[in-house]
């Protein structure tokens, strides 16, 4: 069965069945998506919730054990909770030259639960000595310590958790010794049981196939809207009784726009399986590839630069990045900047010299023309993190090869990476290391482009009487665009990401000078433990990228000719 062009869709009431089933799947899918999306939110939410309440609990008990261990000795730790499913203190005796503890002993041990008791009790001694050791050295230097240092968790055969806590025991601002605490935890059942998901998806199957029956035609789009509330009733349904507000009214929100927006273009790719079904056959295993792996999470992504410590928080991190109020990140403005002076320098130079060198493995009369080829294309085949930790060590200020290769003629050596070396020494570093990995794809491109232009529009040429410039401006150029630019686009998207060449090779010094989007990103999410500034951050780069990509295509032209 042939498609009906939108322009001429039959009236709700004379809709096949089909387009009906069509539409209820629609409106299931995207309250599916949506609802998945924040599900798995609440998820992280609650298991957030719970640790948070686990460790005050724990760091609360173990703090009160240190206070009777420091009034009265080891001993006093018998008065602890009895609820605690074990109890020990260890009595420091100071540590070596290398950090390695001296006399120090466990001077008082109780397990009121024998689930507690580990298999290996010596594992645990050492465990415990070595804790001592490192709570010892962050009292001795005057630092807090940190929240990854105080707690420890080890999971059960029977599903139960060991959750420990651990403190250090202080006096008169000298380390005594340490405590260690623990209790058997359980995961809590979750704030939104899956089974409210499973209910909200066949509500949308029914809403969906009722709004199929609103009429496509009239003034207002009744149509988009229907498909739009049939998908967000079931969301905003599903997260009643949650105890959030905010996860009843945005993912509803969510869902009713992108039910608006692309609920009948969804709805029309759902036609085309009855009506052209050997096409999807074909296309299906790759969309629910794509739906997995990259639309699902972008979504939870996006979801979760609008939540900060659990709580939706709107714009607030997107302006904690722009207005730089966001402690422990650097300025916005100064990374972007850099980041485009990095994705210019590097993509100009990666064009330039692949084009070049393209030209040069394309002449006819070139010899062991194979085996450059081979040998160019071998810095792009070598995983780019090989390649940057090997370009680091040559730009080693001690023993490095470009330092031994200057010294060769005269030159005084350079510090470029490490201490005390400076802004431009990093930059040049890591743009070297760059361009090394980037020219041979332009490279490949451009001699695949090349070989493609017929020759006889050379010889035009040579009739003419045009000179090798104007040939290679008036037609090499021209027929080179709709590969080179597509290519750049892909050039600009790689190299605004590359993670790996700034945080091997520079690490972002100095002073996070040369840090990219891409890092600062990561800083946030592995330095600062906090996801949803990450997830911010990354959306912006997103849509950086996004707008360059359509302003290049709408400025270049360069893809036209593959559509006309």
């Amino acid at each position: 069965m042939k498609r009906v062009p939108p322009s001429i869709e039959p009236s709700g009431k004379d809709k096949p069945r089909y387009w009906r089933i069509a539409d209820a799947v629609t409106a299931l899918v995207l309250a599916g998506l949506v609802g998945v999306a924040a599900l798995g939110l609440t998820r992280y939410d609650d298991a957030r919730d719970h640790r948070l309440a686990t460790e005050a609990r724990i760091g609360g008990a173990a703090d009160r054990v240190a206070a009777l261990v420091a009034a009265g000795g080891p001993e006093a730790a018998a008065q602890a909770d009895p609820a605690l499913a074990s109890v020990h203190v260890v009595v420091a005796g100071g540590t070596d030259e290398f950090g390695i503890s001296i006399g120090t002993t466990v001077a008082f041990e109780r397990f009121a639960d024998a689930r507690a008791r580990p298999a290996d009790l010596p594992a645990l001694t050492q465990d415990l000595l070595n804790r001592s050791a490192e709570l010892d050295d962050y009292v001795t230097r005057k630092q807090p310590i940190p929240e990854s240092r105080r707690f420890a968790a080890a999971e059960l055969e029977d599903g139960p958790v060991v959750f420990a806590g651990f403190a250090a025991v202080v006096v008169d601002g000298a380390y005594q010794g340490m405590v260690r605490v623990s209790e058997l935890v359980t995961t809590p059942a979750p704030s939104v049981p899956t089974s409210n998901l499973l209910l909200a998806l066949g509500l949308a199957l029914l809403l969906g196939f009722g709004a199929s029956y609103v009429s496509a035609r009239g003034k207002l789009p009744l149509d988009r809207l229907a498909l739009g509330v049939a998908a967000a009733v079931p969301v905003g349904v599903t997260f009643l009784g949650g105890g959030r507000a905010a996860l009843i009214v945005w993912p509803a929100l969510v869902a009713l726009a992108l039910g608006a927006l692309g609920g009948r273009a969804m709805a029309r790719v759902f036609r085309g399986v009855r009506e052209q079904p050997g096409t999807y056959v074909y296309i299906v295993p790759a969309m629910l590839g794509m739906i997995v792996l990259v639309f699902v999470p972008f979504a939870m992504g996006v979801t979760l630069s609008f939540f900060s410590g659990g709580e939706f928080s709107g714009l607030d991190n997107f302006t904690q990045i722009l207005t730089g109020t966001a402690p422990g990140i650097a300025n916005f403005y100064w990374t972007t900047g850099f980041t485009i002076l990095w994705t210019v320098s590097n993509v100009a130079l990666h064009v330039g010299i692949g084009v070049a060198l393209a030209l040069v493995l394309n002449r006819e009369n070139l010899g062991f023309k194979t085996g450059y080829r081979m040998l160019l294309v071998v810095p792009w085949a070598v995983p780019n993190y090989i390649t940057a930790l090997i370009w680091k060590s040559m730009f080693n200020p001690q023993f490095g090869a470009v330092n031994g290769l200057l010294s060769v003629f005269g030159i005084e050596e350079v510090n470029w990476l490490g201490a005390g070396s400076s802004f431009w020494s990093n930059y040049i570093a890591a743009l070297t290391t760059n361009v090394w990995l980037g020219f041979p794809f332009m490279m490949v491109v451009t001699l695949g482009a090349l070989q493609s232009i017929p020759k006889d529009l050379y010889e035009a040429a040579d009739i003419d009487g045009a000179s090798r410039w104007q040939k290679f401006r008036q037609v090499t150029m021209p027929l080179l665009k709709p590969a080179l630019v597509p290519a750049i686009i892909l050039g600009v998207v790689w190299t605004f990401n590359m993670f790996n060449v700034i945080y091997l090779v520079s690490g972002g010094a100095p002073e996070n000078k040369t840090n990219i989007l891409i890092t600062e990103a990561y800083y946030a999410f592995k330095v600062l433990g906090r996801e949803e500034l990450a997830a911010a951050y990354s959306l912006l780069i997103f849509f950086m990228l996004l707008a360059y990509g359509w302003l290049q295509n709408r400025v270049t032209r360069a893809t036209e000719g593959a559509f006309e």
